[in-house]
């Protein structure tokens, strides 16, 4: 077990009613009302640096500033702002062009710092295949998603009824892990299951085990 920070994040707060526009190197979402958010995700990116402006409707001429700060240094970059903000249009720009497989704009809903952890990362495949009629295999992959096995000690009771509560509003998260080693993951997941939360009677802690599968 390592003690690493890890933040419970909304799901992706962009639906199919917002709207979407890039060009070049900026990207820029519109929302139906005022939207408060902490980070953006982009997924399987070579972006290594954004800066962010918002408004906070359509009306307003004038563009407000908004410092970023990345702590990631994988594909999925997560850029997180130094205080939320709330606003109606976001506009990023980034060192290059828009290059990333998605985005995703979240809020923090909890920190789980100095949590006791560890975790697996693995890949699940869907496909198929079939046979020539050489005999020779022809198989293909319609996509990868990836499976978190999460544990999580030390949980005191005040933060127990926390997580338990944005488990039980929430079906899907946002989940980001940072520690002083090379593991890291940024994903929006499911629970596999409902979390079960064991007691240590010696240090009156707890701790779980979450499967958490990708959307």
């Amino acid at each position: 077990m390592i003690r690493q920070a890890i933040t419970l994040y909304t799901a992706n707060l962009i639906t199919s009613s917002s709207q979407i526009q890039t060009s070049q190197n900026t990207l820029q979402i519109t929302f139906d009302t005022l939207s408060a958010a902490d980070a953006l995700l982009l997924k399987s990116t070579a972006i290594t640096s954004v800066q962010v402006e918002y408004k906070l409707s359509a009306e307003d001429e004038n563009w407000t500033q908004g410092p970023l700060l990345t702590q990631t240094q994988k594909e999925d970059k997560l850029f997180i702002f130094t205080s939320q903000i709330t606003a109606k249009i976001f506009k990023f720009t980034f060192n290059i062009n828009c290059d990333f497989q998605s985005v995703s704009l979240v809020k923090k809903l909890l920190a789980l710092e100095n949590i006791l952890s560890s975790f697996t990362l693995d890949n699940t495949f869907k496909g198929s295949s079939y046979y020539l009629a050489d005999g020779s295999l022809v198989s293909w992959q319609e996509f990868s998603k990836k499976k978190v096995n999460l544990n999580l000690n030390n949980i005191p009771q005040t933060l127990l009824e926390q997580i338990k509560n944005i488990f039980k509003t929430n079906y899907l998260l946002t989940y980001a892990l940072f520690g002083d080693f090379d593991g890291y993951f940024a994903l929006e997941c499911a629970l596999k299951e409902p979390p079960s939360f064991q007691l240590s009677r010696q240090s009156a802690l707890y701790s779980t085990s979450l499967t958490l599968l990708e959307r």
